[in-house]
Order: structure tokens, then sequence, then C-alpha cells
């Protein structure tokens, strides 16, 4: 399934979703799906709600597990990556309300997206 169907799902959440009392519904769900319309080139993650209304993004590449978890009403990204054999991990946040913190999350995701995973922040 594509990104856009993914997050088109995401917006039949209700509050409670989760449990019938647990999960906030999610907003500015257009933001994050214009956001991935204009970086196409990114790899297609899994996606997952949080149940504080919340989406994580995920990846695997070679032995990293890579995550981002978009605050959808701040628009902050935290980024955060772990070797899954040696349990190095790094975090970082982004705000993406910020042309140069998108393009610096961006390449970070193009590199590690062709596997040149090394443990130097970009």
């Amino acid at each position: 399934m594509n990104i856009q169907k993914r997050i088109g799902f995401l917006t039949t959440l209700k509050n409670g979703w989760y449990d019938g009392k647990e999960g906030c519904a999610l907003t500015n769900l257009q933001w994050l799906s214009d956001f991935f319309k204009l970086h196409k080139s990114l790899p297609s993650p899994r996606l997952y709600p949080t149940i504080d209304g919340n989406v994580i993004f995920e990846w695997d590449v070679n032995d990293w597990s890579i995550g981002l978890e978009f605050n959808l009403e701040t628009k902050i990204g935290l980024f955060s990556k772990i070797n899954l054999t040696n349990d190095y991990s790094y975090e970082n946040t982004f705000d993406l309300t910020q042309n140069h913190e998108v393009e610096r999350l961006i390449q970070n995701l193009k590199i590690w997206k062709l596997g040149n995973m090394d443990c130097t922040p970009h």
C-alpha cells in the first residue's frame, strides 16, 4: 500500500481507537501527506499511529532500525537509529517547519536508504 493510502487510513482513527479509551484521533495529517508528496524519493516506511496522536515511521536498512516520530501538532520529528548488532544508537530532533532542518533530515534518510550507515551524524 502506498504512503498516501496509509496516511489516509489514519484519518479514520477516532478518539479511543486503541482500546476504546486510549488513542487520540490524529490531526494535521494533510501536512504529513504533503510532506511525503514533496519528498517522493524517500524510501517507503512502515507507519504506526501513537496513542498520543503522533505517527511513527520505521525503516530497516542492513543491521539498522531507523525511526522517525512525527509530532503532528508541533511538526517536530524525533529521528532515531539503532544498530541491531552492536546496540549503537543515535537520536536527533528536527524542526520540520524550518527548511534547512527538513533538508538535513532528508539527506540523512537518503544516506541511510543507500545503506551507508556510519556513526557520524550529518
